[in-house]
């Protein structure tokens, strides 16, 4: 199995393991293991942790939903992972890794008033840009081994993770990735 192969499958597998589970708001968790992940595999890949606001289109109800603060790997030419079933679950999900991108998309494809509306819902345009930038904040942190996350969460995927591929061949558990990763 090579190794594009291999993580699309460990995706697959967390995704499966929060839909059976029901995880919500783990985003953070699911981001940092297949970062561990895929920085033990491989560590010369830029690969990037990131925030996001997701915009996810549910027009059979002529409406949107605003996940303002959300966690996402960047693996570069403005592609991203989301590993969290919550948020990846959608069909029709629009990430946006900086406000004026969000706001752009959002006036020209929703149109302006019910972008504020549904933005005032959420505590405003202010209360959006503050929250992304918290999540700004942690993604940097991430990115610099000096977040700290959910960690009973984490050691359960893990498991979940090294129990539906222990028939393949990895260098390091995934506990053993963390270790690796902080040396």
């Amino acid at each position: 199995m090579s190794m594009s192969n291999l993580i699309k499958s460990i995706i697959d597998t967390m995704i499966e393991y929060q839909a059976i589970n029901n995880i919500k708001g783990r985003c953070i968790t699911n981001t940092q293991i297949l970062y561990d992940i895929i920085r033990a595999t491989d560590p010369l890949l830029d690969v990037k942790i990131k925030a996001a606001i997701v915009i996810i289109d549910d027009s059979e109800n002529n409406n949107f939903i605003i996940n303002k603060g959300h966690m996402v790997l960047d693996i570069g030419n403005e592609n991203v992972i989301d590993v969290s079933y919550e948020v990846a679950s959608y069909n029709n999900s629009y990430y946006f890794t900086n406000i004026k991108d969000f706001m752009n998309f959002s006036f020209k494809n929703y149109g302006k008033k019910q972008c504020i509306e549904i933005w005032d819902k959420l505590g405003g345009i202010k209360k959006i840009t503050e929250d992304f930038i918290n999540f700004v904040k942690h993604a940097n942190e991430m990115n610099n081994n000096e977040f700290s996350m959910h960690k009973s969460y984490y050691n359960k995927l893990c498991d979940y993770i090294q129990e539906k591929h222990k028939h393949q061949l990895f260098m390091f558990t995934p506990r053993e990735m963390k270790k690796y990763l902080n040396k």
